[in-house]
Parts: C-alpha cells; structure tokens; sequence
C-alpha cells in the first residue's frame, strides 16, 4: 500500500486544497490586474456547480468549491486594496504635511522605551486647518520622547484625548528594494491605516478621565500581568543574558536582547527561538498537560479542558500578535478534537485556520511570518514522515532502552530539522537571500535546549510562589540552558563560510521545486522506490540548470549595464554602482535611525544581499559625517567589504570610535582620496575625483580646517558616453572651485545634487556647467534643516534637469549600456 493512501494524503485534506485554492485566488489579485480572470473563474464556478448538481459528482462540487475559494481570495484582497485607498487617515497621512489636530481614545496601553512610547489612538475627528473630518479609524500613536520629557505624563488606556501630531501613512510602497515593509508589520499588529507622530508629550491634551469598557479593562490587566511575570523572571535569574533570552523565549519579549546576540541567533538559524510563535504554544501546553496529569487529574476531559483555558491565559499575557493567535487557535482545536473524541488532523486543523486568518487579512498572505509559520508546520505534516520511515526501522522504533530512546530522540531531531529546512528553503531564500548550512546542526541543540528553556521557564513561575529556594535552583537551570543556547548561536554564527547568499528563486523554480517534493513524497513506501524518485528529481534539476532555465528572480543590477541605485535612507546618503562585469561599489553607507541602528540593515543589505553580492570591491565614504558613514556599523561589520577610500577628514565622537574599531578588527584597508585621483572600477569605467583637493586635504589632517563638507568627496562617474556626478556635501565655495578647474568635464548626464539640495550648493555656474537630464536629491522626509530649498531646485529647474528626490519616490535606479542612459522602475 502506498504512502500516498495509507496516510491518507493531500486530497484527503480538504482544508489543506481549499487553502491552496483560496492563496491562489489572493495571488491573482495581486498579480494580475484583469477582471476578466474574475469572470473567467466565476463562470467556471456556476458551470461545475451546475454540472455537479446534474451528475451528481462529488469530485465536481469539490472542484467549484475550489473555484469559488479562488474567488473568495482574489475578491477579498481586491476589496482590501480599495478599502485602504479611500482610507482618510491614510489619505491625509500621503498628502498633508504639517501637524494637524486629532481627537480619539486611547484603546491600547502606551509602551514607553528609550526613544518613544508607542500605543493605539481610536480616532474620532482631525481638523485641518478649522475643517473638521470624521475618520472612525485607528491610529498607532507614537510619541516622541527626547530626555528632557522622560518625567511627562502619558495617556492612560481609556482616556478622550486630542493631540497634534503628523500624519503618516501605513499604506505607502516600499522605500527600497527588496526592504521589509515595516509599515505593513505595523498595520498587522495596530489594525491601523496611519501612524500620529507627536514631537513632544505636551502635544497631547486629555479631555476625559479613563472610561474603560470590560474588554478594555480586561485587557489592562493581562497588559499588567504581563509586567509583573516579566519582572518575576528577572528576579529569579541571576544574570542579564539569561534574563533576556529566558523573557524572549517565554514572554517574546525581546527588548533587552543585545544586538550582537539577536545577529548570532540570526545567522545561526536561531532566530526563530527567540520568538513566542507555535512552538513555545504547543510546548507550554504539553508541559500543562502532563502536569496535571501527574498532579492526579486522571480524568482525560478535565485535563484537555484545563488545559485549554491555560493555553488561552498564556495567549491573552503574551499578546495576539498575528503567529501568537494563529498557533493559539490551532491548538486549541487539536484539544478540542480531542475533547470531542475525535482524531485531530494536524494539517487540516492548521490549514482551516490560516484559512480564517487570509479571510480576515489577506495581505497576511505575503508576510514572512505567515509562510515561515504554516510551511514549518506543513513540512512536519507532510516531509518528516517520510524521512522517519526512511531512516528509523520498525524494530528501531520498538527499542525501549534508554541509550537506543536518547539516540532515537536525536535522530528525530535531526530529519526534523531536516523536514523544516527542505520545506522552508524558497521561503527562506526569498525573504532571507542566504542559506545558513549550520542551521540544521545548530537546531540539532537548540531545539531541544529551547524546549527545556521553555518548559523551565514556564515552570519557574509558579515555582517562584511557593519557594525562593526551588525558584533559585530553577533559576540557575535557566541561567545554564540560556548560555548554552547563546553559546551554540554563537559557535555556528561563526562559520561565516558556511552562510551561502541566493538571489531570488523565480516563481518558476518555486513551483518546480514543490511539485518535485510532492512526486517524491506522494509516492510508494518501500525505500529503493523513494531513492528512485528522488534520484530522478535531482536530474530534472541538473537538467534545468544546464538548459539555463531561469531559476532565479531577474536582478535589478544585470550584468552587461552599469547599475546605479540611489538608495532611500532618509536625511543621509548611500548608492550602490554595478559594473557592467557585475563588479559592486557602495559610495556612501547612509546613516542611523533615532534608535540608534543602523538605516543599512533595513536598506541597503537586503538589496545587496538579494541580488547575489556576496563581496563589495570597495565601498567610499565622502566624508565623514554621521548621515554619509553611520551605515559601517552594519555594511563593515557584515565582512561584505575590506577597501574602503575616505576623503582624508578623521571625524570626531562616538561612531568614529566605533568605525575606528570595526576597520581594526576586520583588518580593512583605508586609502584617503584628493583631486587628481583616478579609480578604474571595471573596464571601461572610471571613477574621478574632482574634490578635495590638496590644500584642503592637508588643512584637515593638521587641524587647522574643521569643516568636514569642504573635504568631501566629488567624483565624476564615467562609462563610455555616459556620466554622473556624484557632489557629496561640497558647498559653494568648493563649486566656484571644481567650475574654475574642470568647466566642461562637470558635464554629466545625471547628478547627485550636493548636500542633499541645501542653499550653500547648487550654485547657477554649475548647474550651468553639468545640465543634467536628471538631478537626483537624497534627502530625508519632513527633515528639520528645510532640504531641498527652493533655491537649489530652482537652479536644478532652470538647467532644465528633470528633478527627482528620494523623500518622494524612493529609491531611484538608472542604466546604462555605455551609450544612453535611463531611469527604471524597480517596484515593476
């Protein structure tokens, strides 16, 4: 009998194929724009509906209820993305700059942390300029908190209040290519549509005491609950990492994990421990589940009973967060099943239930979360049987001795891992762009030293209530378990040689990749059969690449082009120069965010990454201020570069000392640059540097001249007929110069406008000088320094460039082939 039957597979899991056929639906949707595949596939619906109720045939009402599914799914979304559009808070959120005036209730508790406090707003009204607009809309309220307003009072859950805030949308595209949407991730959480920034707590008024409804109150206190078992742990734990990563694991509270533990865990294939999501939820309920029962509940329905109400209290403390509420519901209806005696269904059950989640939010469909969460637990459901039947033997499995149940134990971890690994790995790749060959070994240990951590952890509590001393000893076991998870993320983190980068597989190669898995799984049990199956997948493979179908997702920096990607990253700089021979060059890394990291983890290194660059051949810094090189914390310390050339300025302060130290520890070579220099980055491309020049040059290193824009870096980027000027932050003074030595050379067919468009630069001689088609500004949205100025742009205007800025459009991409130049749109 085969596997296939035996198991009772696929199609014997309605869920699992209407799940399938609904996430198809909501891909169209996204993907194609027609409406006549709408009407195509409501056609067939009404035609195999019609034909089913004639014949009679259960297999043609099952194939309509598919197509309706897709419907569902293309409908839902479609009316999700209108529903978002003529969302007024978004809209004002797009349009409107300046502080406009808000009125509404607090309905979420405000978190504050060092940089901000962070709550949800149910709005009531905004008034625009005397206009008043009723938008019955949440809003995430952020409120800035600079030191000097530590000690003001916030608003409590429940209280009328009116603040005036800037608006920004939670609907906008993305920045950068390939980054995380952020804002998306917030509108999942918040249920919001727009974000009220308040620059200061005395922005805010309260017009009424808290009137808290029973929901409300009864959320307040699972919020205090929270903190009070929060600093319980902390009181029972000895030293700050386990403190950190015991609060994450139990609580997925991740706020006092350090940034170099969290990149460990990262890329040792970690990460996913130190998020409360299915795993710590099945763990937590097993562990009651057992208790009681060793507590004397012999009674099987009081058990499963218990066990569900604590399941669900465990949820309400951790927060609902979308993966929180989708494993909380699943398995809670594995217990229900069981309550109701009947056998669960793991995939259906899971299925039914990322079936509700899509319904409710389609979009969840696309978020990194959402695939991680159902693909582990459908490559359990459908990879690791077969794996177990391969490699354990029936009489292995019948061995009861403990050296022969540990070494089973272990072998299961491993095919595991191994299970979850083969199922996530497109998903992984899409979103992560690296494969991380130690992840499997790493989660040999920590999967199973996680499990304790959590069944420790969660015990700890309790313990804590009826004796200090077991609470201290549990403690200390904590403590124990928490350094030797932290110690096997730091081992595997380490082989850095071991962390292979992949630019995105194509749709193609996806769907190839599991229709391969599904012909070996869903096939025979005996063992030559299943090598037979998979041996034939492999040579399909091998095939596929020495045909040279595309399996990768087009690059937006192809080679045979120079490449030029002027990333977003707020009020600072940063691009990325490919080579036509794929050579790639970072000038400038952008700078930090108010929190402190870095803007080139979420900007620069995901596009880096996704498109294949493994090493950078060298990155330049024009000079030495903190929104031009900030961005080495995350690009130096990443190991992508070991050239780095410099305008010559040393630099002051902190992040100096930190860039200092990472060029030392990664034995990185500066080379400072002046006027005269020339750098050939490829063949046929050359880089120029027009500025500083030696004078300048030396004042600096002497001391005696301390403005670090006058040394700044001026380069004219060259490639056959074609240039860009790339201006750092050179000032008018540093124009009148590069326009009285090079005059018709600062020609170019695109320029990076210097110092993000401020008055002091752009001077009417070099504007008349350069006459570019395109005038690039990269500039921060609603930045305090006024950039552009109207000035600037005017000059831009008048030289009949066409302008184009990063706080309005993004990221900005251009090509060219040596003879023209143009402008692409990488969100196609």
């Amino acid at each position: 009998m085969s596997w296939y039957s035996e198991r009772k597979g696929l199609f014997y899991r309605p869920a699992i194929v209407l799940l399938a056929s609904l996430s198809f639906g909501i891909w169209s949707a996204s993907h194609l724009t027609s409406s006549i595949l709408l009407y195509a596939l409501v056609g067939s619906v009404l035609l195999l509906t019609s034909a089913s109720f004639i014949k009679r045939s259960p297999s043609l009402r099952f194939s309509s209820l598919c197509l309706l599914a897709i419907v569902v799914g293309y409908g839902a979304y479609s009316i999700k993305v209108i529903t978002e559009k003529e969302s007024p808070l978004g809209r004002i959120g797009e349009l409107r700059q300046g502080e406009v005036l808000v009125f509404g209730k607090v309905v979420s508790t405000l978190d504050s942390g060092e940089y901000n406090a962070k709550g949800v707003l149910q709005c009531d009204s905004i008034h625009i300029d005397s206009n008043a607009i009723v938008a019955s809309e949440r809003l995430v309220l952020i409120i800035e908190l600079p030191k000097r307003f530590l000690g003001a009072r916030l608003p409590k859950h429940g209280e009328y209040i009116k603040v005036y805030a800037e608006l920004r949308s939670l609907n906008s595209p993305e920045r950068n290519p390939y980054e995380s949407n952020a804002s998306r991730s917030l509108k999942r959480q918040s249920g919001a549509n727009a974000i009220a920034i308040i620059n200061s707590p005395y922005d805010i008024y309260t017009l009424d005491s808290a009137h808290l409804t029973i929901a409300e109150r009864a959320e307040e206190w699972f919020a205090d609950a929270h903190h009070a078992i929060s600093q319980r742990l902390e009181s029972c734990i000895g030293d700050s990492l386990s403190r950190a990563i015991a609060t994450a694991v139990v609580l997925g509270d991740k706020n006092d994990l350090t940034k170099e533990l969290a990149d460990d865990f990262r890329n040792a294939g970690l990460s996913h421990i130190l998020v409360v999501s299915g795993f710590n939820v099945a763990i937590v309920a097993l562990v009651v589940y057992y208790l009681l029962r060793l507590l004397g509940i012999v009674r099987l329905r009081w058990r499963i009973f218990i066990s569900m109400v604590v399941v669900a209290f465990y949820g309400f403390l951790i927060g609902f967060e979308p993966s929180i509420l989708r494993a909380l519901v699943s398995v809670e209806l594995v217990f229900l099943a069981r309550l109701l005696e009947r056998k669960p269904d793991v995939g259906n059950i899971t299925a039914a239930v990322a079936s509700v989640a899509l319904l409710l939010d389609p979009s969840q469909l696309f978020d990194p979360s959402f695939q991680l969460t159902y693909g582990a637990v459908f490559s359990l459901v459908f990879i690791y049987p077969s794996l177990s039947h391969l490699f354990i033997r029936e009489s292995w499995r019948q061995r009861t001795g403990l050296i022969q149940t540990m070494l089973r134990a272990s072998v299961e971890t491993f095919l595991t891992s191994i299970a979850v690994t083969i199922g996530l790995l497109p998903v992984m790749i899409y979103h992560f762009h690296h494969v991380t060959i130690t992840a499997v070994l790493s989660n040999i240990i920590g999967i199973p030293v996680a499990t304790l951590l959590t069944v420790i952890s969660f015990l700890l509590l309790p313990l804590s209530l009826v004796s200090s001393w077991l609470a201290g000893v549990y403690g200390d076991v904590v403590s124990g378990l928490s350094h030797l998870l932290s110690a096997v993320a730091k081992y595997s983190a380490g082989f850095g040689i071991l962390r292979v980068m992949l630019p995105r597989f194509a749709l193609l190669a996806i769907v190839l990749y599991y229709g391969v898995i599904a012909f070996v799984i869903f096939g025979s049990r005996e063992v030559k059969n299943v090598f037979m199956k998979a041996s034939f997948a492999v040579i399909v493979w091998v095939s596929l690449l020495l045909i040279d179908v595309p399996l990768f997702a087009e690059q937006l920096t192809p080679q045979g082009e120079l490449s030029v990607l002027f990333f977003d990253v707020g009020q600072g700089d940063a691009t990325l120069i490919r080579t036509p021979n794929g050579k790639a060059y970072l000038i400038d890394l952008g700078g930090i965010r108010k929190d402190g990291s870095s803007v080139a983890e979420r900007a620069l290194l995901p596009a880096i990454e996704s498109e294949g660059i493994t090493h950078l051949d060298a990155a330049f810094i024009t000079h030495m201020h903190i929104d031009h090189y900030a961005g080495a914390v995350s690009i130096l310390g990443s190991g992508l570069v070991d050239k780095l050339y410099v305008s010559g300025y040393p630099g002051r302060g902190y992040y100096i000392t930190v860039f200092d130290s990472l060029v030392l520890a990664k034995h990185i070579s500066v080379t400072d640059l002046i006027e005269g220099n020339r750098i050939e980055l490829d063949t046929g491309v050359a880089l120029y540097i027009l500025n500083p020049d030696s004078s300048v040059y030396t004042a600096a290193h002497d001391g005696s001249g301390n403005e670090a824009n006058h040394t700044s870096l001026a380069m004219k980027l060259v490639y056959a007929k074609r240039s860009i000027l790339f201006l750092g932050d050179i000032e008018g003074v540093d124009e009148q110069r590069l326009v009285s030595n090079y005059g018709s050379f600062l020609k170019g067919d695109v320029v990076k406008v210097a110092h993000h468009g401020s008055r002091y630069s752009s001077s009417r001689e070099l504007t008349r000088l350069a006459q570019p088609e395109y005038a690039v500004v990269s500039v921060g949205d609603h930045n305090s320094f006024g950039h552009p100025t109207i000035e600037a742009l005017s000059r831009w205007h008048n030289a009949s460039a066409s302008i184009v800025r990063t706080d309005r459009e993004g990221a900005i991409l251009f090509h060219s082939d040596g003879n023209r130049i143009w402008r692409e749109d990488w969100r196609k």
